[in-house]
């Protein structure tokens, strides 16, 4: 399949790193964990060992291409590697302490041992249905057709629970806020009814002067959620979470299992002209569903919900934003508008072809869109500016790069504190939009190094991982594609990519970036900011702080050794992620029979080893 990017577009940037995953088995292992402690077998071990299934690890990297003509046939597979340390076995023995506390030594089966279809649950909202099934023997486009089904049913099984959490809010704003009180509008994904089964209701309220006294201004923002606030503590089914430091204060509602959240925002008027602007766009009856009510979910008709490739595209790249935990606007991110704008740029610049010269259709073409997203913005993509405007075919976007030094596009620079990425606000830029002829407003506020670095990571891993899945075809790679799409939506784990504003119960591993240079560290203290109140730190806080031990990185097994000194305090704004921990476990003299686990050492596990090596080849120049 070809991707046809039109040369207006900038020039890709391909990634020559090299993965390094510590023993992929052991990510397998611990996904079987809960189950195993979800109903404890009588004997763990065996059935642990009936569950296993080979593993096989592969990777897809993008060549050394500056074509804006992007052929995804050029991509090849490269095999599993460790930064020098040598291949990892296929079939290698595990040791696991098992639920009962036992300590199992864990053999892999055979090659010969016959491959099964999978069950990943890659969404933790399961209500309406099941996990989704990828399995080694389906095509991608079957797999992503699985994905579709999947968000489609969980979205109608919790949309009673939607409507009333919506109904609480609504009704503790109308109590709380009395002569105050003027309306209510939703807006977000769940108004264009594009949202997926882990998007948040976003909805705002207006006020008004009281009726009672003339004169009377209107409540702040903050005072408003306050009140309301106060109104929802009735509600112990309910879990609250006011911030109010902000430039913009949010209060999140949360359900009592944490699956629903809404967020709520005061006299925020610029959602509800974006909800009005993508109506006009994609022609939509503005008065069919009112914003001041929660449209129902498209009903159980497929072609009704996978109707239009940009609809469908934007909510697969929304799902995986929600997985992968991209931080939000609350959090410190891009707005969720900005991602949105991202898909309509690549998909309206974009044609997709197949090798015939005929034009894609259907899940094949949904594959394309989402590749051709993560083709996109994985490489330099994020240093320019996006546009939208009305032109007399409708409305046109284009994408202006960064000004070239020397002939050479603009290298990413993770120490420069310059804004790099902008998007302007459609409705500013395009004629007959409700706030068409003020200053272009601008979307996408300044972010730190360290929170760029981690769009890049995420971005990059998306785009092999997409990459592969698009160009699985015929019976030698349909499991390839498969498990890539598995991958693409994996959630990440112990929410890594938020900080927590308390200690948390566990060690935890830190990963910061400080003038350029990436460090690890042991997570010892935190310090939140005077009169912060929400349970994590916001990414642009350089008030906010966190002491770390910092640690030498062992290359062969991720183990950490704590440097000689004292801890160093770090802003929360140069915090990347956090990086979950494993004790060190090492062999008895026992004939090998006994593991001991040491006290206090720690190594990194599979998943914060990939996002150290990955991150340090991002920060190396370019040759």
């Amino acid at each position: 399949m070809r991707i046809i990017v039109p040369e207006a577009e900038a020039a890709r940037c391909g990634c020559g790193a090299h993965s390094c995953e510590a023993c992929h088995g052991q990510k397998v292992i611990g996904s079987l964990m809960g189950q195993l402690e979800a109903s404890p077998p009588v004997n763990a071990g065996e059935q642990l060992l009936a569950m296993l299934q080979p593993v096989q690890t592969a990777w897809v990297w993008p060549g050394d291409q500056t074509s804006f003509y992007s052929d995804y046939s050029d991509y090849s597979l490269e095999p599993w590697s460790e930064c020098g340390a040598s291949s990892p076995s296929q079939w290698g023995d595990e040791t696991l302490i098992g639920p009962d506390g036992a300590v199992y030594d864990v053999f892999y089966p055979s090659a010969a041992h016959d491959e099964k279809e999978e069950t990943s649950t890659t969404c933790s909202d399961c209500a309406g249905g099941s996990p989704i099934p990828f399995s080694r023997q389906r095509s991608a486009e079957a797999s992503i057709e699985g994905v579709l089904d999947f968000m489609r049913s969980a979205t109608m099984a919790r949309y009673p629970a939607r409507v009333q959490l919506y109904d609480k809010v609504c009704g503790a704003a109308k109590s709380a806020l009395g002569d105050h009180f003027a309306r209510m509008a939703l807006i977000g994904s769940t108004a264009l009814r594009i949202d997926t089964p882990d998007s948040d209701l976003d909805v705002v309220v207006y006020t008004r002067t009281g009726n009672d006294q003339e004169g009377e201004e209107r409540l702040e923002p903050v005072e408003a959620l306050r009140k309301i606030t106060d109104f929802l503590k009735k509600e112990e089914a309910l879990k609250l979470q006011l911030v109010d430091c902000a430039r913009v204060p949010v209060l999140t509602v949360l359900s009592e299992d944490g699956r629903l959240s809404l967020d709520l925002t005061v006299d925020q008027p610029l959602g509800e002209w974006h909800v009005l602007w993508f109506q006009s766009l994609w022609q939509w009856d503005p008065f069919a569903y009112p914003l001041e009510t929660l449209p129902p979910p498209i009903g159980e008709d497929k072609e009704h919900w996978s109707a239009g490739l940009e609809a469908t595209a934007l909510r697969c790249i929304k799902w995986w934003l929600r997985r992968r935990s991209i931080p939000v606007s609350k959090e410190g991110g891009y707005p969720t508008v900005v991602w949105t704008l991202m898909v309509l740029h690549v998909l309206r610049c974009s044609v997709f072809v197949n090798e015939d010269g005929k034009q894609e259709k259907g899940n094949r073409a949904l594959l394309g869109a989402i590749a051709a997203f993560f083709d996109r913005f994985a490489g330099s993509g994020l240093m320019g500016t996006l546009s939208f405007s009305m032109g007399p075919d409708g409305v046109s976007t284009a994408f202006h790069p960064l000004p070239e030094e020397n002939g050479m596009q603009a290298a990413v620079d993770y120490t420069s504190e310059t804004p790099s990425f902008s998007v302007l606000d459609p409705t500013t830029t395009c004629e007959l939009s409700v706030a068409c002829g003020v200053v272009p407003s601008e979307l996408a506020p300044a972010l730190p190094p360290a929170t760029r670095l981690l769009h890049a990571y995420e971005l990059q891993r998306a785009q092999r991982l997409s990459a592969l899945a698009l160009e699985s075809d015929g019976e030698s790679s349909r499991g390839a594609g498969s498990e890539a799409l598995e991958e693409l939506f994996t959630e990440t784990s112990q929410s890594c990519n938020s900080m927590p504003a308390e200690m948390p119960s566990q060690s935890t591993g830190v990963i910061v970036l400080r003038d350029g240079e990436l460090s690890v560290g042991i997570l010892t203290q935190v310090s939140p900011k005077h009169g912060w109140t929400a349970p994590f730190l916001h990414r642009r806080d350089a008030q906010s702080s966190l002491a770390l031990q910092l640690c030498q990185v062992r290359e062969c097994d991720g183990l950490l050794t704590p440097h000689t000194g004292k801890e160093r305090w770090f802003q929360a704004c140069e915090v990347v992620c956090l990086a979950a921990l494993q004790p060190m476990v090492t062999r008895g003299q026992c004939r090998g029979k006994y593991l001991r686990r040491e006290r206090n050492r720690w190594k990194l596990d599979p998943e914060g080893m990939e996002r150290w090596h990955h991150m340090h080849a991002l920060l190396q120049p370019a040759p």
